[in-house]
C-alpha cells in the first residue's frame, strides 16, 4: 500500500475530534505518515488520551507548538510552579486529564521530547506551528519564536490574489497552525500565497482538520 502523507492541525486535547478525523480519512496507523503541526494539549478534556492514541502511529512527525512548550516547561520544572497564563489558556484541563488517571504529565515526557521546531520534507515543503521571518533561513531563527509567530499568517492573509510569498529557503509550500481560521470566519483550511493554515479552531469550539498533502483532500471533525 502506498504511503500517504497527511498533515494534522492543532488538536488541543480533543480525543473525540482526533478519533473522528482518523476514521473519516481511513488513516492507516502502520503505513501513513502523519505530520502534526503542534498544540497537542490544553483546553480540551483529553490531553492524556490524545497522546496515547498518537503513540500508535508508526510514522509520526511532531512539531512543537506554544502550548506544548508550556507543558514541557511544567514537566521540566523542579519548582512545580504553574504559569498563570498557561493555566488560564487551557493548562488546567491538561493537568486534570492526567490526574484522572492518577498520573503526572511527565509520563509522556519522552513523547514530547520528540517534537521538533519545524520539519522540511523531501519536496521542500515546510511545516511549522506558528511561522517565521521570511527574510532569513528557518534554521537560523529562534526556535522558540517559531511556535509563537503570527506575522507569517498575517502576511499570508494580506497577500494579493495569486501572489506567492517568497522565503529565504525557497520553500515549495508551507503548512502552519497556531492561528485558527475561524478568526477569519472560515471553518476550512485556508490556502493563500503558498501557505496553508490547517488550524481550523479545534481548541476554540471549531473543527479539527487532517489533510492529504499530495491530493489536498481534507477531512474534518464536527465542531
Amino acid at each position: 500500500m502506498k504511503e500517504r502523507k497527511l498533515v494534522l492541525g492543532d488538536i488541543h486535547g480533543h480525543l473525540d475530534k482526533l478519533a473522528a478525523v482518523f476514521e473519516l480519512s481511513s488513516f492507516d496507523m502502520d503505513n501513513d505518515l502523519l505530520i502534526q503541526v503542534g498544540d497537542i494539549c490544553d483546553r480540551g478534556p483529553s490531553s492524556y488520551e490524545v497522546v496515547e492514541l498518537l503513540k500508535k502511529c508508526k510514522k509520526l512527525v511532531l512539531i512543537e507548538g506554544n502550548h506544548d512548550q508550556w507543558l514541557k516547561s511544567y514537566m521540566n520544572s523542579t519548582m512545580r510552579g504553574l504559569d498563570a497564563m498557561w493555566v488560564q489558556q487551557g493548562g488546567k484541563a491538561t493537568l486534570d486529564s492526567y490526574a484522572r488517571h492518577k498520573l503526572e504529565p511527565a509520563v509522556h515526557k519522552e513523547f514530547y521530547s520528540r517534537q521538533v521546531p519545524y520539519y522540511v520534507d523531501a519536496d521542500n515543503n515546510c511545516f511549522v506551528h506558528g511561522g517565521f521571518n521570511r527574510k532569513f533561513k528557518i534554521a537560523e531563527q529562534d526556535m522558540e519564536s517559531l511556535a509563537w509567530d503570527r506575522e507569517l499568517v498575517n502576511q499570508m492573509m494580506s497577500a494579493a490574489p495569486g501572489e506567492k510569498l517568497k522565503t529565504a529557503d525557497n520553500f515549495n509550500h508551507i503548512y502552519i497552525g497556531h492561528t485558527p481560521t475561524i478568526y477569519w470566519h472560515e471553518h476550512k483550511p485556508i490556502t493563500r500565497a503558498g501557505i496553508t493554515n490547517v488550524d481550523t479552531g479545534a481548541g476554540k469550539g471549531g473543527r479539527l482538520t487532517i489533510m492529504d498533502i499530495d491530493s489536498q483532500q481534507f477531512w474534518q471533525s464536527v465542531s
